[in-house]
């Protein structure tokens, strides 16, 4: 997924001690030589596409290496939540980091419509002129509602909806993203709707029964968010 230069072990700035503060998904900074680095400052993103510098420091057997940046000074590791690691900023950069990667401006926004089959090809869209508010609104919505396994509280609290499976040849699927201008960032490309009798649903979970027991087990969206992209899909898919 990443663009990294894996030639770059061998480094000008490599230091083998240091301290590192703990959050409960992993370190939230790394310091070395009285100089921090903190993450925290892109929110849900997923780290995307990067290049790395020949810098790389390790802190108590993690490697942090450098991102090349043109606004600020960034590390990776193969640490955290994501399988694509966590991203470091410097700690005097770390407001600024913040405020821009909340700019609706410094991001492109998209959806997949359709999947690929035997039958159907899936395609990408830029949205250039969608509202972000609305867009991050419906991204928010996801996070909160997406099926999670282990989690019997969210089983609990999520209000779905059981519905006919969708045929892919007459209703499209959609996934919804953004990615930052410097495709550092990305939000996720897991979460599904469908739009069904004009309104926005949230694919929750599939259930693969046999025949007449296959089903959509779906989260109906807020009716404003709902309408909104109903009415705005509806003009733009094929």
């Amino acid at each position: 997924m990443r663009k990294a230069i894996l030639g770059c072990l061998t480094t000008s700035l490599l230091f083998l001690s240091g301290c590192i503060g703990m959050s409960p998904d992993g370190p939230a900074s790394a310091t070395v030589n009285g100089q921090t680095f903190r993450t925290g400052f892109y929110g849900t993103l997923f780290p995307y596409q990067w290049e790395t510098g020949e810098n790389v420091f390790t802190v108590k057997g993690t490697e942090y290496h450098e991102v090349l940046h043109g606004t600020f000074s960034l590390y990776h590791a193969d640490i955290g939540p994501y399988t694509s690691g966590t991203i470091y900023c410097r700690e005097d950069q770390y407001e600024e980091a913040c405020r821009y990667y909340a700019n609706p401006e410094h991001y492109s926004y998209y959806c997949i419509i359709g999947v690929n089959s035997d039958d159907t090809t899936e395609q990408t869209i830029l949205i250039e002129d969608v509202d972000p508010a609305r867009f991050d609104a419906l991204l928010d919505f996801a996070d909160n509602a997406e099926y999670l396994p282990f989690d019997q509280k969210n089983h609990e609290t999520v209000e779905t909806v059981e519905l006919p499976m969708p045929d892919h040849k007459t209703t499209q699927r959609l996934i919804f993203y953004k990615e930052s201008c410097d495709s550092l960032f990305l939000s996720s490309r897991g979460h599904k709707y469908y739009i069904l009798d004009g309104a926005l649903y949230f694919v929750y979970q599939y259930d693969h029964g046999h025949g007449e027991y296959e089903k959509l087990i779906a989260v109906p969206v807020p009716e404003e968010i709902s309408d909104y992209f109903v009415a705005y899909m509806e003009s733009r898919m094929p």
